[in-house]
């Protein structure tokens, strides 16, 4: 069970026949279970993306495309089968491609707890023990677009002004969804492999913010106040 985060949001990067995409859609139109993803589904292009789909000679191929949506946790077997129903219209990725999901959690106090990098390390010691066996994932902690988080100082940079981190804080503060980015997981084969990506994020994020929050809270809000030593002077 997810206890502190409110929704997820994901960007599906990858590769898709005009036809089919078309196809998919009105399939998301037409079922009411779809509804709320449906709504909120943003179909773009992304000139870094460059997938390799086989397409008839009087059908377009979107080789750039970008998916964005999100849906409240209460609702994420919606989003499941949107990704199912995604990779079973033709959706492919390939290694232009990366795996970007948005968690926003239920208080935002939560995000916080990511700019320790105790809880960093432990997402990614997570991430390592789960993926050792996978060099495809294991190469994201080096990729100029998702790469690791080594110490504090990576932490300052990140919310200072780089991005392209395998967690990025920058996500809270610069956009109105506040929302804690995960960046660092690899393109997908299939929709099963998704989802078990998205799984992992969910319970993993979920469990560390379970494990630090209440001593993270003590730390903030039980401080003793300290009188400040500087004079003030009147004019």
């Amino acid at each position: 069970m997810i206890k502190h985060i409110r929704s997820v949001g994901i960007e599906l990067e990858g590769g898709m026949c005009a036809s089919r995409l078309n196809k998919f859609e009105e399939t998301l139109q037409q079922v009411e279970a779809f509804r709320d993803v449906y709504r909120r589904l943003q179909i773009g292009a992304d000139g870094s993306v460059n997938v390799d789909v086989k397409c008839g000679s009087d059908d377009k191929a979107y080789t750039d495309l970008e998916l964005k949506t999100w849906v409240e946790v209460e609702k994420l077997e919606q989003l499941i089968k949107f990704v199912k129903l995604l990779w079973a219209h033709g959706f492919k990725q390939n290694q232009t491609c990366g795996n970007h999901m948005h968690l926003r959690f239920r208080n935002t106090f939560y995000v916080s707890i990511f700019t320790i990098y105790d809880a960093v390390r432990d997402y990614l010691d997570a991430y390592i023990k789960t993926f050792r066996n996978k060099r495809r994932y294991l190469r994201r902690l080096h990729n100029n677009y998702s790469k690791a988080i080594v110490d504090e100082e990576d932490i300052a940079r990140n919310l200072l002004d780089d991005r392209y981190y395998a967690i990025n804080l920058q996500s809270f503060f610069k956009h109105s969804a506040r929302t804690l980015e995960i960046r660092i997981m690899p393109y997908a084969r299939n929709a099963d492999e998704y989802i078990q990506m998205l799984t992992f994020n969910l319970m993993t994020i979920d469990m560390i913010i379970d494990r630090y929050k209440d001593a993270f809270r003590r730390e903030f809000e039980l401080r003793p106040f300290i009188p400040s030593t500087v004079e003030v002077f009147e004019l």
